[in-house]
């Protein structure tokens, strides 16, 4: 009987630690389980924070592709225009208006919103110019008159000597946006 007893005895030890092991995988699984949800929640919210910064930056693209239309519409780049030391705006607008007064166009200062000199490695002789006029007739009408001068002038096309550049020279192109 007492051997029973201590069987019985140890056989409810046994069933104590497994109930305490249980407990024990129940209180875990309980964390982890919190756990996976607090992540599911921070997931979702940053699923949603994606979506709204992806909505954002279409948005963004598009405003910056209205805005780069809108101004490709007054723009001209003239380009293989050969560098200069130390050049100033001062010396791109003064070159835009001797183009212009070559051509016979009455452009103003006025006229051009912006002259700036495109980047280029420095091993480049020349580079672009890109300039922005007040509105689109202005555009229009510069172009056609660089046209027109080049069919009259077949022999002698607009080049760097034009807008008194020195060194060797360079014909210039001009492509509009």
């Amino acid at each position: 009987m007492d051997k029973l007893e201590n069987n019985l005895l140890d056989i409810k030890n046994q069933n104590s630690k497994i109930e305490n092991t249980n407990t024990d995988i129940e209180t875990s699984m309980n964390f982890i389980s919190e756990q996976i949800t607090s992540l599911v929640s921070k997931i979702t919210y940053l699923e949603q924070e994606r979506i709204t910064v992806d909505n954002k930056i279409s948005l963004l693209e598009e405003k910056m592709e209205t805005h780069d239309r809108s101004c490709i519409k007054t723009s001209v780049e003239i380009r293989n225009l050969p560098k200069r030391i130390q050049e100033s705006k001062k010396d791109l607008y003064d070159m835009l208006i001797k183009l212009s007064k070559l051509i016979e166009i009455d452009l103003q200062v006025s006229d051009i919103r912006d002259v700036s000199r495109q980047y280029s490695k420095k091993e480049n002789k020349t580079s672009n110019l890109t300039v922005e006029f007040s509105n689109t007739l202005i555009k229009s009408n510069f172009l056609s008159l660089v046209k027109n001068y080049n069919k009259r002038n077949s022999n002698n096309k607009l080049d760097s000597s034009h807008l008194g550049l020195d060194g060797p020279l360079t014909p210039i192109y001009h492509i509009y946006h």
